[in-house]
């Protein structure tokens, strides 16, 4: 049953978080919309498309429109626009390979490059349960 439209608690795009729009209309009040995407910076264009692209080959050439890439700054904004409660953002990126010399992503201390985060539809007051202990 859907809940004014909406019809999910949690949302996840990875890879494209410029599709949050989409989120906010399927999310219940209290649901959460989880992304990751990549910054917007000479420094990510480089990393991104020059070195995972061109350079490594790990992407076809195209996988990435660097004019799609979101700051972190931005993406807050549009986020809470939308009237999301933003959550923490956290860098992203590659961190080891595995045995098979896969690239394998986790956390970073820097968003410089990419990064992840979350954002929660807020409940209205008059829907939240006060427990009484």
């Amino acid at each position: 049953m859907s809940h004014n439209g909406r019809y999910v608690n949690l949302f996840v795009l990875a890879k494209g978080a410029l599709n949050f729009l989409s989120s906010h209309r399927v999310l219940k009040p209290g649901g959460v919309f989880l992304f990751d995407t990549i910054n917007r910076s000479w420094f990510s264009k480089l990393i991104a498309i020059g070195l995972g692209e061109y350079l490594l080959r790990l992407l076809p050439v195209g996988t990435h429109d660097g004019r799609l890439f979101i700051k972190p700054k931005e993406m807050k904004c549009e986020l809470s626009s939308l009237g999301f409660e933003v959550m923490s953002f956290v860098g992203l990126g590659p961190v080891r390979l595995n045995r098979r010399l896969d690239v394998v992503f986790g956390r970073l201390p820097s968003t410089a490059v990419m990064y992840m985060g979350g954002a929660r539809v807020p409940v209205p007051s008059d829907q939240v349960s006060v427990s009484t202990g």
